[in-house]
């Protein structure tokens, strides 16, 4: 049911506004006021009729009506613009169907309605009648006529389907030749990128040097952390050269417990061999008195022999002592560095703990060097890379290698 018709610029009409009542309808007026102007803009928007530009106003702007029917509105647009040479307004370009509640308007529909919109108004083209038209059917032709009762039955339908079929056949014929056209030319040009496998290859090894450069920046990081430790190292190592300044001094005192070490045993050795000449002159002192009961000669003999081996201990006896007094005085000399002991011992640790942090250092001393070297790597890879990019600019300056191409060719297509 039409429940109201909005007209803008359409004949003898600027803009006009009727709202309908249910049931029947009807136009009163004078002549020529635009009583036939009203039903001409419903048959436009119900039948798409009459064609051309006859239905445009002189007051300029677009044709525009806009029919409510049930709960949407139907709009039949048209612009219009100024020709010079006829000097009146003639039909514009924008030629289209709206409805309300689609996004997309309707176009491209020819001398047809559009079929969503003839569902919607599903109003008859029979049901329009115009003023001063002759009695009903009878001054007609059997044509019109037999045309007239093929409309109310929808035999028209049947016609023009098979009309459609046909040029959709026709349609589709044609943009098969093209399409196989489209076909064979773009076959053509695809032959001249057979590159494109290379370029995939190509591809694939930036991607795996990617890969390569993301292990490497990790392995970057773990050394940046290496090597704040080593600084941490450096600093405890200028406080190691402080101490390291009296390991000469500590080395000599080693040596000189290992040699007051060495002097004890032979102090012992000494101790004994004292013992044993306090033994020796025991026994002299004997023999002396068993001497004096002997002959004279006896005595001397004897005594002589006595001297001879008393003389040869004598030698080594003062050579004992000689070297007794020797030790003593090595004795005194490291007694006094004997009191140092609990420092030396200390000093001993800490020559330990140098040759430990010597060790620490030589193997961050490694760690940096490797560093450098994966660094001189990665500097390496870097420009390869760069090479690559640039061999793969220029020989694709434009164009994605696996995407874009085709997809200009899709375009071309549709396009053509």
């Amino acid at each position: 049911m039409i429940k109201s018709l909005h007209i803008t610029n359409f004949r003898s009409y600027k803009d006009a506004f009727l709202r309908f009542s249910p049931g029947v309808n009807v136009i009163i007026g004078e002549n020529d006021v635009g009583k036939t102007n009203i039903i001409r803009a419903i048959n436009l928007v119900i039948n798409n009729r009459p064609s051309g530009d006859d239905y445009i106003s002189t007051f300029g702007g677009n044709p525009q009506i806009d029919l409510g029917v049930g709960n949407k509105t139907v709009t039949r647009l048209r612009s219009a613009k100024w020709d010079k040479k006829q000097s009146k307004y003639v039909a514009g370009d924008k030629n289209v169907y709206k409805l309300s509640g689609e996004k997309t308007p309707f176009k491209s529909f020819g001398m047809n309605v559009p079929d969503l919109i003839k569902q919607h108004l599903n109003i008859s083209p029979v049901s329009i009648a115009f003023q001063l038209e002759g009695p009903f059917l009878l001054n007609k032709s059997a044509a019109d006529v037999a045309k007239h009762y093929n409309n109310i039955v929808n035999l028209d339908v049947i016609d023009t389907t098979i009309s459609n079929i046909i040029s959709t056949l026709r349609n589709e014929r044609s943009l098969l030749k093209v399409q196989k056209e489209n076909e064979k030319d773009l076959t053509n040009k695809l032959k001249k990128y057979d590159w494109l496998n290379d370029a995939e290859i190509s591809l694939i090894n930036l991607e795996q040097m990617q890969t390569s450069i993301t292990e490497l920046e990790t392995e970057e990081e773990t050394l940046n952390k290496l090597i704040e430790e080593c600084k941490k190292l450096e600093r405890g190592q200028q406080e190691l050269n402080k101490i390291i300044q009296y390991d000469q001094i500590a080395t000599d005192l080693i040596m000189l417990y290992q040699t007051i070490r060495a002097l004890t045993r032979d102090r012992v050795a000494l101790q004994g061999l004292i013992e044993k000449n306090e033994n020796l002159v025991k026994t002299k002192q004997h023999l002396s008195q068993l001497i004096k009961q002997e002959s004279i000669i006896n005595s001397m003999i004897n005594q002589k022999r006595i001297i001879g081996e008393l003389q040869t201990d004598a030698d080594v006896l003062n050579a004992s002592i000689i070297q007794i007094e020797e030790l003593r005085d090595e004795k005194e000399r490291y007694d006094s560095i004997i009191a140092h002991e609990k420092q030396v011992n200390q000093l001993i640790k800490i020559s330990e703990k140098i040759v430990t942090l010597t060790k620490t250092r030589d193997a961050l001393q490694n760690s940096v060097n490797q560093h450098k070297k994966l660094r001189d790597t990665y500097i390496q890879y870097n420009k390869t890379i760069e090479w690559s990019k640039k061999q793969f600019k220029e020989a694709m300056p434009e164009l994605c290698p696996i995407f874009n191409v085709q997809c200009d060719y899709i375009d071309k297509a549709k396009n053509d």
